[in-house]
């Protein structure tokens, strides 16, 4: 199966690529596609991250450093990352970058772009992984997303289900340190993990997960915020020690050889 509208997407990012000077690296469905809660009108949210040509960092003068590229329009909208943004943010554990590379490797079928040149950083990701730096970051943004939603959400939910989606993935981190079991897409979550992360009724409403907008009870929302400030001890995670700096500039070289 292809992602949405690829051959859309991929003549965009060629338009990109022709106009910016750049080569696509690797592209992949995010937003709420990636996670799950899209409707029948939601946009298509692609993040990319790309590289120049390798004699253009091979100057006297300083060398293209634009580290972010946006495009967007009413149905699309392309996020990219320079290769040395990407790999700075790699090197922080940064939820985000760490999400779109998890998301692909469970869902292959989400990839529009994934060339060789991606090679050493799939290889080496899991060794930047930490899961006390996605853990704060998760529970950041459960809170974040939770006090966004509004009042009356019946016609839009979705900061209300990103708040599960994010406390399910902070909660499984208090339990496991590895990242295959991030909860990328919330309908993959298992029901005894939104159960032990949250609550039953929030399980059994995301057991249920329509395409759509969704409705909020009461009792639902005493479920999250009670889990957050409850259910997620953060003595049970541990900081991890990464590699140094120079893993980073070794990886960045290794990407150059392919481009």
């Amino acid at each position: 199966m292809a992602p949405p509208k690829q051959n859309e997407v991929l003549s965009r990012l060629k338009n990109i690529e022709s106009n910016k000077g750049v080569k696509t690296l690797f592209a992949v469905l995010t937003g709420s596609r990636m996670y799950g809660l899209n409707g029948p009108d939601s946009d298509i949210d692609v993040r990319f991250i790309y590289a120049h040509e390798p004699k253009e960092y091979l100057r006297v003068q300083s060398g293209p450093y634009e580290p972010t590229i946006e495009k967007h329009s009413e149905d699309i909208d392309l996020s990219g990352w320079s290769i040395q943004k990407a790999l700075r943010l790699m090197g922080k554990s940064n939820m985000r970058l760490m999400e779109s590379l998890i998301g692909s490797e469970k869902h292959p079928d989400q990839t529009y772009v994934d060339t060789l040149a991606m090679n050493p950083v799939w290889n080496s990701y899991p060794d930047f992984y930490d899961p006390y730096t996605m853990y704060r970051a998760y529970k950041g943004v459960a809170k974040s997303h939770y006090y966004d939603t509004p009042e009356d959400p019946s016609k839009d939910a979705s900061d209300f289900c990103m708040a599960i989606h994010d406390i399910v993935n902070a909660y499984y981190l208090t339990i496991f340190r590895d990242q295959n079991g991030i909860v990328v897409n919330l309908k993959d979550a298992t029901n005894k993990l939104v159960k032990d992360a949250i609550g039953p009724k929030t399980a059994n409403y995301v057991r249920n997960l329509p395409d759509g907008r969704y409705e909020i009870t009461e009792p639902m929302r005493e479920e999250v915020e009670h889990a957050i400030y409850n259910n997620l001890d953060p003595e049970n995670v541990s900081q991890v020690e990464t590699p140094e700096e120079e893993k980073l500039n070794e990886l960045f070289r290794k990407v150059l050889t392919v481009v």
